[in-house]
Formats: structure tokens, sequence, C-alpha cells
């Protein structure tokens, strides 16, 4: 003879995310995260030195391990022209945004 355990209640309201995860994209401090990270990207991928493989532009592979040469140069490329060209937007829409908001001329 099998004794059912009482299983718990799943409940209805969903988990909630911790810290950053809670976020949302769509509100300026979410945009101002999302700049942050960005920048924070392409620090790491300059710290990690993967700005020389950018070599690829020009057709040079400096390695012999050319297609983790062309991922690295790809994705350095990638985050130097988010770093400099989304992240300012990013920020200033949010200043924009939160300067709207204190003159309570804000979209609801």
């Amino acid at each position: 003879m099998t004794s059912a355990t009482p299983q718990p209640e799943a409940s209805a309201t969903p988990k909630r995310r911790p810290g950053l995860l809670r976020l949302s994209i769509s509100t300026p401090l979410g945009w101002t995260a999302c700049a942050l990270a960005l920048l924070a990207l392409f620090g790491l991928f300059h710290l990690l030195g993967w700005r020389d493989d950018t070599a690829i532009i020009s057709g040079t592979l400096s390695t012999n391990h050319p297609d983790a040469t062309i991922a690295r140069g790809l994705l350095y490329g990638l985050s130097y022209f988010a770093a400099t060209i989304a992240s300012p937007i990013l920020f200033i829409a949010a200043a924009i945004h939160a300067l709207m908001t204190r003159l309570g001329i804000a979209p609801r």
C-alpha cells in the first residue's frame, strides 16, 4: 500500500526575479542599465585583448585559429559600435525622459 504525500499547491503568482533581472527595457532605468551593460561588455572584450583580432577587416589573420580570430574580431567590432553608438543614445533618451517627467510633460 502506497501512501500519497500531499503536494504543495502551485502558487498563482509568478516568482519575482531578483535585482537587475526585474528591470524593464521600456523604462529609463532599463535603458541606462542596457547602456552600462553594453559599455561593460566592450570593456571586457578590450581588456581581453580582442582589439588585435579586428585585423580581419583588412583580411589579415594573426593566429593559427582563424575561426576564433574571426569570431573575436566580429564580437569586438559589434561591441565597439554598440558602445559608441547605442549607449550614448540610451543615456540621452533616459535623461530626456527623466527631464520631461520632472517637468510634468512625460507621456504616461
